[in-house]
């Protein structure tokens, strides 16, 4: 038991910092060997095979965030019987989680075994870039799948039974009414950024060389924002199935704060030390390197200025989620879509590539906007089911 968290007692802060900084510091791994990755290509191969390598970006997310989405709608309704104090229920959802997940995820990988050669075909993304690159990463999530497989035997809370994989019909629909909005929103993102994508790569190779350099950097702005979002979730989810409605606001506040605070500190962090940090994806003896640094800055450079809505969307979005709702969540995935695609397919016809730049923080302001409405929305409708 010392293992789990229980989010429904004890300071909200101090608990979604507790919960959050062992995320931040597994999504900074991950993002590290990206990072590394696209260092050895950006400097060994040049500014060629960097762009080549962001060509694909967004594939590669969409993928992703489909098993992201999958398995945040389960752990909603996990930590929802936790916070309830219904354990039965609880096992039952980890049970038929594992059995869903083991499902969608040989069909995912059948999907993208048929597709990927083909993807990166068409996008003349040089094979021999990715093939030492794959192997190292499904290694590396093997070895993290087994760590986590090991740790949770050891948990007698969630140790299941023979009677947890009895099929549970309505159990697998109540999961799946929670999962699917979650993937068809990652789906709208990562289709707006296609869009975005085919933009970028109209603009030449230097220009998508530089969107590159960023990109990889993206991830480290996003990672404490990420694993915030993660805890708001267990928090509100807990404490939603314990009914205690208050104490969600008290954490709404709390993550609010938290977002503000470390948004500024990586905004901070970013300008100043901004060129240096991109200068490692870049061949510096390259001629074309002074125009590619300037274009990576100067998206970076805005990025870092809205990063603080990028955060909030975090906050709101998953505090949404955990209260279960996860249509709300799914129409800003649409903001999101919506926003993309006007900047790629409107506003840089219009206004030349410039706007491209502002395409990534417009989507982040556009969704979070929508969540804060939603919030709004649901606590005044959780008050008057309460008062009644």
């Amino acid at each position: 038991m010392s293992r789990v968290k229980d989010m429904t007692s004890g300071k909200p802060t101090k608990l979604l910092l507790l919960f959050s900084f062992p995320l931040i510091l597994g999504n900074l791994g991950q993002q590290l060997y990206l990072i590394v990755d696209a260092i050895t290509v950006g400097q060994g191969v040049g500014v060629e095979g960097l762009a080549a390598v962001g060509a694909t970006d967004w594939t590669y997310w969409l993928a992703l965030w489909v098993i992201q989405g999958t398995t945040q709608g389960f752990g909603i309704l996990i930590a929802q019987y936790f916070g309830e104090g219904s354990r039965e229920k609880m096992r039952k959802a980890i049970a038929m989680s594992i059995g869903l997940c083991v499902g969608t995820g040989v069909l995912l990988t059948g999907i993208c075994l048929l597709i990927a050669r083909p993807m990166l075909r068409l996008l003349q993304t040089p094979e021999n870039i990715f093939n030492g690159a794959a192997a190292a990463t499904v290694i590396a999530q093997f070895i993290a799948f087994l760590y986590c497989f090991t740790v949770l035997r050891r948990m007698e809370l969630v140790k299941l039974q023979r009677k947890d994989w009895h099929v549970d019909r309505m159990m697998i629909k109540r999961l799946f009414s929670l999962a699917l909005p979650l993937v068809l929103q990652s789906i709208l993102i990562a289709a707006g950024g296609m869009v975005l994508q085919s933009a970028i790569n109209r603009q030449g190779f230097l220009f998508l060389a530089g969107f590159t350099a960023t990109n990889k950097v993206y991830g480290l702005l996003e990672s404490s924002a990420i694993s915030l979002g993660y805890a708001m979730t267990t928090y509100v989810a807990q404490n939603y199935g314990a009914g205690l409605q208050q104490r969600i606001r008290q954490g709404v506040k709390s993550g609010v704060g938290i977002a503000v605070l470390f948004s500024v500190g990586v905004t901070i962090l970013m300008i100043l030390g901004g060129k240096p940090i991109l200068s490692l994806f870049i061949d510096t003896s390259s001629s074309n390197a002074p125009k590619v640094l300037e274009i990576a800055y100067q998206y970076l450079f805005i990025m870092s200025c809205l990063l603080c809505a990028l955060y909030l969307l975090y906050v709101f979005r998953s505090t949404l989620q955990g209260m279960g709702n996860t249509i709300i969540p799914m129409l800003s995935g649409l903001m999101e879509f919506l926003a993309r695609v006007c900047a790629a397919l409107i506003g840089a016809r219009i206004w030349g590539e410039t706007v491209l730049f502002f395409a990534e923080p417009g989507a982040w302001i556009a969704a979070a906007v929508l969540l804060v409405f939603g919030c709004i929305w649901k606590f005044r409708k959780e008050s008057r089911t309460f008062s009644d």
